[in-house]
């Protein structure tokens, strides 16, 4: 556990959104909630086991999927990261010929750093974030190998640190407006409001389905999410 929280203060210096360190301001290490630690532990040990750098031949296929010599598998197959907000919206994207072009237009390869370079948004500012590798339990195609969607997983990790990745986000904010830098919409199915909170329905309003359907019509992106309850 030491030797892990001296390794924290390295592993959190490359990412904005990194919630190492945690403690009060002007506190030190021992005045740290215990729940604080825990992170701190369990995103060092994240990173440590999940990781995997990309081979030579990962390299060549995401570099034609790239350059728009290539398709992807467009389904995101989640596994165990709560990241489903972001791979909805990539899935979302990969589903259209412009979908498509979007996110290739975001990920340029870098011959001299030897890495992809893919730009997210942070507060609609474009970020640049290099990335030489992808989550082994992250979204891969069918074959188990990484597609382009990997690399902007990966790209959020570091850029906002591995638990705001896994922490079940929004397609509007979290997703779409990182990906691409524009605002979305979010429509939801109805609740009846109660005393001290609502009943939900299950079911959209005519008016959310029209809203959809011209959506659609019109040529936007669309990702569907499912809230569980637990």
């Amino acid at each position: 556990a030491a030797t892990a929280a001296a390794s924290l203060g390295t592993a959190a210096s490359d990412s904005r959104g990194s919630r190492s360190g945690g403690g009060r301001a002007g506190s030190g290490a021992a005045d740290r909630t215990e729940k604080g630690l825990l992170d701190d532990i369990w995103q060092f040990v994240m990173l440590l086991t999940t990781s995997h750098p990309l081979s030579e031949d990962d390299k060549r296929r995401l570099r034609a999927q790239a350059d728009g010599n290539a398709d992807w598998d467009v389904d995101a197959n989640q596994t165990i990261i709560g990241d489903c907000y972001l791979l909805a919206t990539l899935q979302g994207y990969s589903q259209t010929e412009e979908g498509q072009q979007l996110l290739r237009d975001h990920v340029r390869w870098d011959e001299k750093k030897n890495c992809f370079v893919v730009t997210l948004y942070d507060n609609g500012r474009p970020i640049d974030v290099e990335v030489d590798d992808y989550y082994s339990d992250g979204t891969k195609d069918k074959q188990g190998r990484p597609t382009l969607m990997s690399l902007y997983e990966r790209a959020y990790g570091k850029h906002f640190g591995h638990g705001d990745l896994a922490d079940g986000g929004n397609p509007e904010n979290d997703g779409m407006k990182v990906v691409s830098g524009a605002n979305g919409r979010h429509v939801s199915t109805m609740n009846i409001p109660l005393l001290g909170g609502s009943v939900p329905l299950n079911k959209y309003s005519s008016q959310c389905w029209e809203d959809m359907e011209r959506s659609v019509k019109e040529g936007e992106t669309c990702c569907w999410g499912v809230k569980r309850r637990l």
